[in-house]
């Protein structure tokens, strides 16, 4: 017997599951070539998003291979308990409801367990479509397409949304759909599902934000507004009607029947530290000092020093 039937055979007599395992892959060629593809799996070294180690693309495809195994959870059951032809999936999802998801990725795709919003859902189809969320972490910096909707209960921290990366899943992939001890469901509040409609405006819609506007417009002058601290949750928001009286803008916004003032104001600055001082306004972040808040309000204060 050669040297290397030998070591097979100890490494079975050491770990005797494998005996079974050889067994089933030795009669099935698509295991062969499945196990042979494993294999070969390196890290990967990319360029410009990091190293992805084998082990994490091992871990990705573990967790493919469970979410595709589940099985479809249906009514097939009656009021009694009786077998039935099933109809819908169960449980129950709606837009705006609360989940947590199992991902597989590949590259910069959402990875591991996130919670994610269902956002359009049908009760006989498998398909969901859910918008990811993550924790609103203080080095988060809000944008157009993740921003923060606050508190959904009965999480305890605020959410941040991950519009650009909506997607559809299985209901396959859902490993929890309740969160409360009451075990029932989360859903967001109509404000936030507000919210996430405005972002989709900004998004898809290429409809102009307060900060578009600001950036796009009058560049020798920058913007005093009215209520500065209201006025500056508004940034990320897309207007919904604007008018100007002379250096005074007269705006809107959706699901706001307020009307806001803007007054452009001279400024010392030239265009580019213009620019930078009102992209920072929505740029801040949270620090162990001071809330994003707190310090979106002395940018602005700092940035109305250059008044001229």
């Amino acid at each position: 017997m050669s040297s290397d039937h030998q070591e097979l055979l100890k490494v079975i007599a050491e770990k005797p599951q494998l005996k079974e395992l050889f067994l089933k892959v030795g009669e099935d060629q698509q295991l062969i070539r499945l196990l042979q593809e494993l294999a070969t799996v390196t890290d990967d070294h990319r360029p410009l998003n990091g190293k992805v180690t084998r082990r994490d693309i091992l871990d990705r495809t573990e967790r493919f291979i469970q979410c595709s195994k589940k099985p479809d959870e249906v009514d097939d059951t009656d009021n009694e308990g009786q077998p039935k032809e099933p109809t819908v999936f169960v449980p129950p999802l709606a837009k705006g409801q609360l989940i947590k998801a199992k991902f597989s990725a590949v590259g910069s795709e959402l990875d591991k367990e996130h919670f994610a919003i269902v956002w359009d859902v049908l009760p006989n189809r498998d398909s969901v479509q859910i918008i990811p969320t993550e924790s609103m972490k203080n080095k988060i910096r809000e944008t157009k397409h993740r921003f923060n909707i606050g508190k959904v209960r009965p999480l305890t921290v605020h959410t941040a949304v991950l519009l650009e990366q909506m997607t559809c899943i299985s209901r396959k992939r859902i490993v929890q759909t309740e969160f409360t001890r009451k075990n029932i469901p989360a859903y967001l509040s109509e404000p936030q599902v507000k919210r996430i409609e405005e972002g989709f405006r900004v998004m898809l819609l290429n409809e102009e934000s307060l900060l578009e506007h600001m950036l796009n417009n009058n560049f020798k002058f920058i913007p005093q507004f009215g209520n500065a601290d209201k006025q500056l949750s508004h940034l990320l928001r897309p207007l919904a009607s604007k008018k100007y009286d002379k250096k005074v803008l007269k705006y809107t916004l959706h699901n706001d029947p307020s009307e806001y003032e803007l007054t452009w104001v001279k400024t010392s600055m030239g265009r580019a530290a213009r620019t930078w001082a009102i992209r920072s306004l929505a740029n801040v972040i949270d620090t162990e000092a001071k809330s994003r808040d707190k310090m979106r309000g002395e940018l602005y204060e700092k940035m109305h020093e250059t008044v001229i």
